[in-house]
């Protein structure tokens, strides 16, 4: 079988951060696959639809 998936990029984005959402863009993109630039975007994407809260702890960004 090909590699396909039903889940966009979005929601495996959102998959990766229901399991830890300490997840940086880095561990996302190395979770999903997805390339870091398309990462940080899909979080800009996610954050302005009030899908995730980012906030900063120290010199980390957390989202929830």
């Amino acid at each position: 079988m090909g590699d396909w998936t039903f889940l966009s990029d979005h929601a495996h984005v959102l998959v990766v951060l229901a399991r830890d959402p300490r997840s940086d863009a880095r561990a996302v993109a190395s979770a999903t696959g997805i390339d870091s630039d398309t990462v940080r975007a899909i979080l800009h994407d996610l954050e302005q639809g009030g899908f995730i809260r980012r906030e900063r702890e120290g010199a980390t960004e957390l989202r929830s």
